[in-house]
């Protein structure tokens, strides 16, 4: 996909790419989408995100990002996102074990994450989650390692 697909187009609020096979995103692709609130890239082949790919979306809410290939979250990827309330990261080959246990800081509207499906066990995580005051519902199930935890606030 090139990196100008989206130029321009500064009143778009959402983005679907799910089914199309993509194997990799310019880290430019979303630049100067202002207006993004959010982004769908479900069922494809990524294996990696650059970690500046979603700088600058400043009224991002929502990122879906479930059964592709991920193998690797960078800590930073998501540090400029101040409005994202959902992230769903389900379903990948993320090693969660190895998460810098910081990737969710600065993320204190954050109310909902899916990290299931993973290739972790759970006794490896350090994840502040303490500091997502508005946190409702994290999952960590794991069908591969028998772990069946979700945690909702209620």
């Amino acid at each position: 996909m090139h990196p100008e697909t989206f130029r321009n187009l500064v009143n778009l609020k959402k983005i679907v790419l799910s089914f199309n096979n993509l194997r990799n995103l310019d880290k430019y692709i979303f630049n100067g989408l202002t207006n993004l609130a959010e982004i769908e890239i479900v069922r494809n082949l990524l294996k990696n995100l650059d970690k500046f790919i979603f700088k600058g979306l400043l009224n991002l809410q929502s990122i879906r990002l479930e059964y592709n290939q991920l193998e690797k979250i960078d800590e930073e990827i998501f540090s400029d996102l101040l409005h994202l309330k959902r992230i769903n990261l389900s379903n990948n080959k993320i090693p969660l074990n190895v998460l810098n246990k910081s990737f969710l800081n600065g993320l204190s509207k954050l109310e909902w994450i899916n990290l299931s499906n993973n290739v972790y066990k759970l006794d490896y995580m350090e994840l502040e989650l303490d500091k997502l005051p508005c946190l409702k519902f994290i999952s960590f199930k794991n069908e591969s390692y028998g772990n069946n935890i979700d945690l909702i606030k209620v």
